[in-house]
């Protein structure tokens, strides 16, 4: 399978390679339309144990809906939201989700719909307009899969290594702009973490509709 996750470019393709020397011409090529989209649950054991621990129950769960669609991947990124999910093709990622909310995220998918509790963000956007991105939906209520999309960011022409970001989307209309900064905490984010860590967090700082 080969996934583009832009905004606007959604896409899954197949092809097929049986030796590793044609695996670049078969990513390359056009491929073959695939009509259905993908469902990857992080089940990545050796690098953090809880991705497998809580991840493989999750794949089950989702298996039982969808067998030839869901799939156990490896590392996504995340792991304290373990079990994470990513929804292909538009990249949505999910965490903390169960074996019981899984089939209905799914589902949700596939009406055009997100589970914006459960959303972590959109994988082809950047970390803060994902952020703006979550803070418009509390906002607007947008719920659509397609809702919000990223109109400008940054209008103001703020210098490179700023903290803050100001994202006009459309579809509803609003401006959000949040703030970055770095929470310590004192205690393991994952299994396989040590103390003390952070986290990141974008705040809101204000909106517009």
């Amino acid at each position: 399978f080969r996934v583009d996750a832009r905004p606007g470019h959604e896409d899954v393709r197949t092809g097929i390679w049986s030796s590793p020397a044609e695996l670049a011409a078969a990513v390359h090529s056009d491929g073959d339309p695939h009509p259905d989209p993908l469902v990857l649950v992080c089940a990545h054991g050796r690098h953090d144990a809880c991705c497998a621990v809580r991840g493989r129950p999750l794949a089950a769960a989702l298996v039982a809906d969808d067998p030839e669609g869901t799939w156990e991947c490896s590392h996504i990124g995340g792991c304290r939201f373990a079990p994470a999910l990513v929804l292909l093709p538009h990249g949505l990622t999910y965490g903390g989700v169960t074996p019981a909310d899984g089939p209905a995220v799914v589902r949700e998918y596939g009406r055009g719909l997100v589970v914006p509790g459960l959303l972590r963000g959109r994988s082809a956007l950047p970390p803060a307009v994902q952020a703006a991105q979550h803070h418009a939906r509390a906002v607007t209520g947008a719920t659509g899969v397609d809702d919000l999309g990223v109109a400008d960011v940054d209008s103001d022409g703020r210098p490179p290594g700023h903290t803050s970001w100001r994202v006009t989307f459309h579809h509803p209309d609003c401006v959000i702009e949040v703030r970055e900064r770095f929470v310590e905490v004192d205690r393991p984010l994952t299994c396989a973490a040590r103390p003390a860590g952070r986290i990141r967090v974008f705040d809101l700082v204000d909106t517009r509709t």
